[in-house]
């Protein structure tokens, strides 16, 4: 019910990407209301720890000189993963061969055994691998670095792959006849929570850094992210399902 006790925890997957590549049973666009957004999710350019490559600048170059020889593994065609490496690679201008699998989990294995060459994924599904040396990191998606793992050079100041700024959003959103007053309401009382240390440090537990957008801003960044990747869906064919 459009009364403010009714919130959805929204987040790229079922919002930006879903709708994109498959039919969904609600309109994104029309059944909902921004209320704030609450995190960003950063994703972690890993490669095979035997990778001949020890930089982002080395790896692009490599990839560069040697088209269509390496592989990339993704949770799945259409995927946010998937999008997200493919705004990569069009900004890097590299070509590289997809290898979908059902999940980040089995990817992130395939990566760790060597069976594929890289992966970009989320901070919180990498970070155990590449702090036990199971694979490598070279670089973030997020265009100013993340305060969670602040030692990973941010992809973007890579030349040709600026302003590149690719992650999984988190936030809250209501029925879309939620009335305006409740809405600010939800939105102020959120800004307050994300201020605390507790509340800080549960996102950060689940691999989302802290990043707060009003009602406003939060409508406008949905409409440019929906935007980014219907232009890689379209750019690379990916076709609906379903």
């Amino acid at each position: 019910a459009p009364d403010g006790y009714t919130l959805l925890a929204a987040s790229t997957g079922p919002f930006t990407t879903a709708p994109l590549v498959q039919r969904t049973p609600y309109d994104v666009t029309k059944d909902f209301a921004a209320v704030a957004q609450i995190g960003i999710s950063p994703y972690v350019l890993i490669v095979r720890k035997d990778f001949p490559a020890q930089t982002a600048a080395e790896f692009v170059a490599k990839l560069r000189a040697e088209p269509g020889k390496y592989s990339y593994a993704t949770s799945g065609t259409g995927a946010a993963a998937h999008l997200i490496t493919l705004m990569f690679l069009s900004k890097a201008k590299l070509d590289a061969l997809h290898v979908p699998f059902q999940g980040s989990g089995p990817g992130l294995t395939a990566v760790t055994a060597g069976q594929v060459d890289f992966a970009i994924e989320t901070l919180v599904g990498t970070s155990a691998l590449f702090r036990q040396g199971a694979v490598r990191a070279l670089g973030v998606t997020l265009q100013n670095g993340t305060e969670l793992q602040p030692d990973l050079m941010p992809l973007a100041r890579l030349p040709g792959v600026e302003g590149y700024d690719a992650g999984a959003f988190g936030g809250y959103m209501v029925p879309a006849a939620t009335p305006r007053p409740i809405i600010e309401r939800l939105a102020a009382e959120t800004q307050k929570a994300l201020a605390t240390d507790e509340v800080r440090s549960r996102l950060a537990q689940i691999g989302f850094q802290p990043y707060f957008r009003n009602t406003a801003d939060f409508t406008t960044f949905l409409a440019r992210h929906r935007e980014e990747f219907r232009e890689v869906i379209q750019a690379n064919n990916i076709k609906v399902d379903g």
